[in-house]
C-alpha cells in the first residue's frame, strides 16, 4: 500500500476511535478526519468554478413542469 493509503486508514482508524471512545463529540470527530483527508489530498475532488447540474442552472424539465 502507498503512503497516502496508510495514512488514510491511519485517519479512519483515529476518527473512529474518537467516536467509539466518546472523547470527543461525533461531528467534531468526523469533520476532523475529513479535513485531514482534504489536506492530505486522499480525494480526486477538483475544484468547481460554476454548477453543471441541471437543477441549478434552471433547464430542468423533468420536475415541476407545467
Amino acid at each position: 500500500m502507498s503512503m497516502l493509503a496508510w495514512v488514510s486508514v491511519a485517519a479512519f482508524l483515529a476518527a473512529y476511535a474518537l467516536i467509539a471512545t466518546e472523547k470527543v463529540h461525533r461531528v467534531a470527530a468526523a469533520l476532523g478526519g475529513a479535513g485531514i483527508m482534504l489536506l492530505i489530498h486522499a480525494t480526486n475532488a477538483k475544484p468547481r468554478s460554476s454548477p453543471s447540474t441541471p437543477a441549478s442552472t434552471g433547464t430542468s424539465s423533468s420536475c415541476c413542469s407545467a
